[in-house]
């Protein structure tokens, strides 16, 4: 009962930083640059080979936290700010990125994606708590002017690991203790098939056609991460099939709720974006210029009959 009292203590507090005490400028500093210098490497670690939601917002934080961290060293160097500044992670930080550095695949991006989303819960409490007392006014008023950027990169971190769309739910664990899978009793609501997307048009904002989808591409934990579009009959150029991220295609409806993908694109983009085709011994979509594998053909894969 005690500790869960005191857990019940600890949340509540959590959930008003607003009591919590304000904290000092030396301390507001250090804090801030250790999470910077944090936020920089694990991305820069995660973002080469994150999947197709992580990976934008992971070169997103280099940017915007690259940009935090100089503004930072320009207010300190300039004497409005009385403080020092780290020149490396301290134990704990270097720890998380430690261990993060351990991790691969999904399961890397899985702990970057609640790392990212409890990281930006302390950055707006710690931001929020100097913006309403902290002692420099210089040092408050960038508090008050960052906050905003910090409660959007903490709307987009809760949404990371939820992004995308997924054929199902990761698998329940084999064998004694596992969850036993879901029966569904009625199919759920405007639902559609995957096979119904093959060879359906992509149009442009403009409602120009600009090719047509050949594949859609899932992680090994069901999430749509991309699509291959066969875009050489737009551009007069043959065949040419390009990937684009998944999350990157609009799906709207027109005309008596005809189903309606578009991708805000160019011809210029997509003349330059890579081409790629599809080896049917590896059974993967692999760079137009590589060799094929050997056994078989490198070309396109079958497919349903089109209705």
């Amino acid at each position: 009962m005690k500790h869960a009292l005191l857990l019940g203590v600890a949340g509540a507090l959590l959930a008003a930083p607003a009591l919590a005490q304000t904290p000092s400028t030396s301390e507001f500093v250090n804090k801030v640059a250790q999470s910077d210098m944090l936020e920089i490497q694990s991305s820069q670690f995660v973002a080469p080979n994150a999947d197709a939601d992580t990976k934008p917002f992971a070169e997103r934080m280099i940017r915007d936290h690259t940009q935090t961290s100089n503004e930072l060293k320009e207010l300190v160097g300039s004497g409005k700010v009385r403080a020092e500044l780290p020149a490396m992670l301290d134990a704990e930080h270097q720890k998380k990125l430690d261990d993060l550095k351990k991790l691969s695949g999904r399961e890397l991006d899985r702990q970057y994606d609640q790392m990212q989303m409890q990281a930006h819960k302390e950055a707006v409490d710690l931001f929020g708590r100097y913006a309403q007392g902290g002692d420099n006014n210089d040092l408050k008023s960038w508090a008050e002017k960052t906050l905003p950027h910090l409660r959007e990169h903490l709307t987009m971190a809760q949404k990371l690991d939820q992004g995308g769309s997924t054929v199902g739910a990761a698998p329940a664990p084999v064998g004694t203790g596992g969850q036993s899978a879901q029966i569904l009793a009625s199919l759920p609501g405007e639902s559609m098939t995957v096979t119904h997307w093959y060879k359906q048009n992509v149009y442009d904002p403009g409602d120009n056609k600009i090719g047509d989808i050949k594949d859609v591409l899932v992680d090994k934990d069901g999430k749509m991460i991309a699509m291959i579009f066969g875009v050489g009959g737009f551009l007069g150029i043959g065949e040419k099939d390009v990937a684009v991220p998944f999350n990157a295609v609009q799906f709207k409806t027109k005309d008596n709720n005809k189903f309606w993908p578009v991708l805000n694109t160019t011809k210029d983009v997509l003349k330059g974006a890579p081409g790629y085709k599809y080896d049917r011994t590896a059974m993967a979509w692999i760079p137009e210029n590589a060799p094929a594998t050997t056994g078989g053909p490198a070309t396109t894969p079958p497919r349903p009959n089109s209705k």
